[in-house]
């Protein structure tokens, strides 16, 4: 899923998503981390997860998929 800024790497877990931030293109990060310091993060492997650390701070964002596929943060 691209992100409001163009980027390709956002996924979504349990409603809430996550991008890679930093060196490591298999750990994802909550993409809220910087704005409230939420810890929770998902490990990937071949595209399948193989951890997730749930710590989220703040509930999950409101998302919205077009039928264009579109994706839009409410």
């Amino acid at each position: 899923m691209a992100s409001s800024k163009g980027k390709n790497n956002l996924i979504l877990v349990e409603g809430h998503t996550f991008s890679v931030q930093g060196g490591n293109p298999s750990t994802y990060y909550c993409s809220r981390k910087t704005k409230t310091g939420c810890k929770a993060r998902v490990g990937l492997r071949d595209e399948v997860i193989v951890s997730y650390e749930p710590l989220h701070n703040h509930p999950p964002p409101r998302i919205h998929m077009a039928s264009d596929g579109s994706v839009y943060r409410i």
